[in-house]
């Protein structure tokens, strides 16, 4: 079984609202046992969905959309004292867009694809991680699984698994996974403390999020703010 214990963890995210959600419980649980925490968005979230009808004219605007989501990640930052965040990108990676069903299929058509982060490709995203590992040396990363519907997800596992293998280092970060459901897992991580937290950062996304007293809901169904979140080591 793996150990999760990092004393400088990264969490890398394609886009706002990622880290509440899948890794809430493990950023909480880090900062509490007083390690040091960089949080890494990926894009701005230019092609997200607003379900609420008052924020619907954003689902036409990627800037307007980009700005929201923008706000809304750094009000959930404030939630998590003490994580450090930066947005990545000296190319400001556009979020891919998906289809309608929800499966995960991209726009293939879409002009702007080559600029967004699963059409700029893994080596390129991986080359521009490199210094900011150096910078950060984390001694753990996470990373949403390849297993995840979204290209977005998938992209930024597969240039951090490909950025620890070009810092050519003998002592390479840990990487783990949140695991999908299914999955097995190593470690579960969350209590009703952390679940305080997630719950608080979350309520930044509540235009995005639905959120009753003891659980959300992103479009997937119900999760309770309890419920722990699972990871796996990537090997």
């Amino acid at each position: 079984m793996a150990n999760f214990n990092p004393q400088r963890l990264m969490v890398v995210h394609a886009h706002p609202d990622d880290e509440t959600i899948f890794t809430g419980h493990v950023i909480a649980h880090a900062l509490r046992a007083d390690a040091q925490v960089q949080l890494v968005t990926l894009t701005r979230g230019e092609r997200g969905n607003s379900r609420n009808p008052n924020l619907r004219s954003l689902n036409g605007s990627p800037a307007d959309m980009a700005n929201y989501r923008s706000n809304a990640l750094l009000r959930a930052i404030e939630s998590f004292e003490g994580l450090e965040h930066t947005f990545f990108g000296t190319r400001a990676y556009l979020e891919t867009s998906q289809d309608s069903t929800g499966l995960g299929k991209i726009f293939d058509r879409d002009p702007l694809y080559p600029l967004t982060l699963t059409g700029s490709g893994a080596t390129v995203v991986a080359e521009e991680l490199v210094p900011v590992l150096k910078r950060f040396r984390p001694d753990t990363v996470v990373t949403l699984s390849p297993k995840n519907p979204h290209s977005d997800h998938k992209m930024a596992y597969k240039a951090v698994k490909k950025a620890i293998k070009l810092l050519k280092t003998s002592r390479p970060p840990k990487h783990f996974v949140v695991a999908e459901p299914g999955d097995s897992a190593e470690v579960r991580i969350g209590d009703s403390s952390t679940a305080s937290i997630k719950k608080h950062a979350m309520a930044s996304y509540a235009d995005f999020v639905t959120i009753s007293e003891n659980s959300f809901d992103f479009g997937t169904g119900e999760i309770k703010f309890s419920e722990q979140e699972k990871l796996r080591l990537v090997r």
